[in-house]
């Protein structure tokens, strides 16, 4: 392609060994992976497509059919998807659904591997909701035992995305929760797993079956209709503040400081609703010396869901004073999370508290910088539907 004149355009993940490999061997290539990235093509002249082995037919022809409505005068497209691949993933799937136990003999982050892992997860996935939605519909959440066939076939279906987990993803609370549930098998348990121990467990399984450079799937009625919009233009950091409650304003936070690798024990403690004398939300921020070893701080965030005002002096002042009420131990660090701004008076007051090196520190993360932080962790705003 790249000596009869054609612009090389290889479909596939840049920092994968094969992709890598072509980019290195031809002139001039572009890697696109994902649509937005069409915008670094160029406005016209000779395309010549192929792909990166491992990706589905489904996803080749889509981003195929995104670039051929960009009108270039000729497009040579070469299928370089490999039969074998898809094969082996179908057999997999195919296989898993007749054996207790399953092996894959490959690299963790081999994409072949993630993709085998991701497909059965999600079939378990579909069964386990299908299980959930019959159950509770015939039982009711009282404390009498569930003789049902289906409460088996729910039990088995978890236990396999427990092995298929693996140690990738960390077991928050909802999973023993779950498994305790499963045990004893009662109307209510059923009825808590449906509610909150499998939505959790659901959200900690998207978040960790990909990674930072993976695209997420997205769930569509019809690609036909997506297509009609034309998508286009870089991806907005931008979040849909007025989606959010006031307790999943919390449970963002929560997520954030949960998924920050420098932040240990996260704690929420309290009801939304409930007086909290300040604090909402509680972790450790570990900082590592090389020589002195690690210390520890005690951080308490406040949560403040305010979009039609903003956080003053006053507020802060009372926040400030109620960090007294949570000591011992000594707290280090104030964070004050809004999803709106902060007024000129409190910026300035926050500024010279800290500058006089007065404990605790205050940190303000206003709006803008909430949408710097999960714009570089996607997957968690993706969780509540909020980008």
């Amino acid at each position: 392609l790249d000596r009869e004149g054609y612009q090389v355009v290889v479909i596939g993940d840049r920092n994968h060994p094969e992709v890598r490999g072509i980019i290195g061997y031809a002139r001039d290539v572009l890697c696109v992976d994902a649509p937005e990235q069409l915008e670094s093509l160029p406005r016209s002249g000779k395309l010549g497509i192929i792909c990166q082995t491992t990706h589905s037919i489904e996803y080749f022809g889509e981003m195929v059919g995104r670039i051929v409505a960009r009108g270039f005068r000729e497009i040579k497209i070469v299928n370089t998807l490999c039969g074998e691949v898809k094969a082996r993933q179908d057999a997999a799937v195919e296989l898993a659904r007749q054996v207790d136990v399953m092996f894959v003999l490959g690299g963790r982050q081999s994409a072949n591997t993630r993709e085998l892992v991701r497909d059965q997860v999600a079939r378990l996935a579909v069964e386990i909701n299908s299980y959930l939605s019959g159950l509770t519909a015939q039982f009711p959440s009282d404390m009498k035992l569930v003789e049902d066939g289906r409460l088996d076939l729910l039990r088995n279906a978890f236990q396999q995305i427990e092995r298929l987990a693996g140690g990738q993803i960390p077991r928050t609370k909802a999973w023993s929760d779950m498994v305790r549930h499963l045990r004893f098998g009662q109307g209510q348990d059923i009825h808590g797993i449906a509610r909150i121990d499998w939505p959790s467990i659901q959200t900690d399984l998207r978040q960790n079956l990909y990674t930072e450079l993976e695209p997420l799937p997205v769930e569509v009625a019809d690609l036909g209709d997506l297509a009609k919009t034309k998508p286009e233009g870089a991806v907005t950091t931008e979040i849909r503040w007025a989606d959010l409650s006031d307790e999943g304003f919390e449970r963002l936070i929560f997520n954030l400081i949960s998924d920050a690798e420098d932040y240990e024990n996260p704690q929420w403690l309290t009801e939304t609703s409930a007086p909290d004398r300040g604090r909402d939300l509680a972790v450790e921020h570990v900082r590592i010396d090389s020589l002195s070893g690690p210390t520890r701080e005690r951080v308490v965030l406040q949560c403040r869901h305010w979009q039609k005002r903003s956080v003053g002096m006053p507020q802060v002042r009372v926040l400030l004073d109620q960090m007294k009420l949570w000591e011992p131990p000594a707290v280090h660090v104030l964070i004050i999370a809004t999803s709106g701004r902060f007024t000129t008076d409190a910026i300035a007051w926050i500024e010279k508290h800290n500058a006089a090196n007065e404990r605790p520190k205050i940190d303000m993360w206003a709006n803008t910088h909430l949408e710097l932080l999960l714009a570089r962790r996607p997957r968690l705003s993706a969780t509540l539907h909020v980008r």
